[in-house]
């Protein structure tokens, strides 16, 4: 006879094909993995009968992860098992007080309202737990912490419960292209019992795959003020747009913000999403810079001011390398110096009283409008620079109609002058129109 293996719901199901002389010439039956395992004829007699040596499984890991830099992914893996020898040893230890209301996983028994006593253990104390392993350590690391209880309705089932927590963490590296090089990949993440046989139902390891990268959808926004999109239409109505507002997407980048001249200055709140989804606010540098070439704004604070011990990347070093034209793709992760870098081996002089150009949610340096400047629309691009925050090329564009300039001199000397000549002008007309007046009276009488 032949046999042959075949799908069979979520496992297989064996299959012994036999010769024959008449039509269809094959027969064939369908035999029980565990009869053929664990048969009453000798010599498979000394074998006990097997049986699965857990009662279920539950992993919070989905199919497929998505990993960017430094990300951290938390999962909960637990296991159901009829309680052994070992397991009774170490349940006697707890006592009532450490009974608990534990019902944070979707597990076998998450729809029933029993009490567990749960108490940490290593995994040498367990005889069988969920193991989580990891197809390459270069990319990912993993820390877990591994507990057990009892189902206080169901005493002889023991509960062991693995809290995992995956960091994407590469090997060391020097670069971010190195990094990008090291980190980027495709990595197996298995969940797999220590004991398990054929006996068990469905398939004998749980597999994620975790796709370290840029997740798909990642791009940041600008977070507009509480309150500024409702009186966005009556401000900037669409039908009547004109440039730069005209080449401004309002349903991509929201509704422009309004600074006021005088103010002390701008700083740009930054969100990452991914897709309509809100994940965090950015807490790496970022740049700006302005795309209609406007330069009627600066920063308020020095290369001094924030502490650098050698010279950061400056617009003014690109420009002069790159062209004012060329900004877009003058200033990337990839070209970013850290100027708090001690241990760099290229010392970079610095002037303390040049502007430092790099934002930060939590730094000093914000932009600030000159008193030389107009009113009008900035059309502003920003990007994410710090090297080692993402793998996406994080950048979007955002709008500020900035109002209340101060009047420059000579326009403030002609509208003084105007004023006074109309003031003038008002009392002598109303001097004549008086006098005119008295000397009708006065032929009156």
């Amino acid at each position: 006879a032949s046999f042959m293996f075949l799908p069979h719901g979520n496992g297989v199901q064996l299959v012994a094909l036999t010769p024959q002389t008449t039509s269809p010439y094959v027969a064939y039956r369908f035999l029980t993995v565990q009869s053929e395992i664990a048969s009453p004829k000798a010599p498979l007699a000394q074998n006990p009968r097997q049986s699965c040596p857990y009662l279920s499984r539950f992993s919070t890991l989905p199919p497929i992860v998505y990993m960017d830099m430094n990300d951290n992914v938390h999962a909960r893996l637990e296991l159901l098992a009829v309680s052994d020898s070992v397991d009774s040893a170490l349940l006697s230890s707890l006592s009532s007080s450490s009974l608990s209301s534990d019902l944070s996983t979707a597990s076998s028994l998450s729809s029933t309202s029993s009490s567990f006593a749960v108490a940490a253990a290593s995994d040498s104390e367990l005889s069988n737990t969920l193991n989580l392993m990891v197809s390459d350590r270069q990319k990912l690391s993993f820390d877990s912490t591994l507990s057990f209880g009892r189902v206080e309705s169901m005493p002889q089932v023991v509960r062991r419960i693995r809290d995992v927590t995956v960091t994407e963490s590469p090997l060391p590296y020097s670069t971010r292209a190195q990094r990008v090089k090291q980190g980027v990949g495709e990595v197996d993440m298995r969940v797999v019992p220590t004991l398990t046989n054929l006996q068990c139902d469905g398939q004998p390891q749980h597999v994620t795959k975790v796709r370290v990268g840029c997740p798909p959808g990642r791009h940041i926004r600008v977070r507009p003020p509480e309150g500024s999109e409702a009186k966005c239409n009556d401000r900037f109505p669409l039908s009547t747009a004109s440039e730069p507002e005209s080449t401004y997407s309002f349903a991509r980048y929201g509704c422009p913000t309004s600074v006021y001249h005088q103010t002390d200055g701008y700083l740009p709140t930054i969100d990452l999403y991914d897709g309509d989804t809100f994940v965090k606010q950015v807490s790496a540098d970022f740049v700006v810079w302005e795309v209609n070439r406007r330069s009627d704004y600066s920063y308020n604070a020095t290369i001094a001011d924030v502490g650098c011990v050698t010279r950061p990347t400056l617009w003014s070093d690109l420009i002069t390398q790159y062209g004012a034209t060329n900004l877009d793709s003058a200033w990337l992760p990839d070209t970013t110096v850290n100027c708090y870098d001690t241990n760099s081996s290229v010392f970079r002089a610095f002037s303390g009283s040049a502007s430092y150009n790099q934002m930060n949610a939590s730094g000093i340096t914000y932009l600030r409008f000159d008193t030389t400047g107009e009113d009008g629309w900035f059309l502003f691009k920003v990007r994410v620079v710090d090297p080692y925050y993402s793998y996406c090329a994080l950048e979007t564009v955002f709008a500020l109609d900035v109002f209340g300039a101060p009047l420059d001199t000579i326009t403030a000397l002609l509208i003084v002058m105007a004023v006074t000549v109309a003031i003038v002008l008002v009392l002598i007309a109303t001097y004549f129109h008086y006098r005119q007046l008295l000397r009708l009276k006065q032929k009156e009488d």
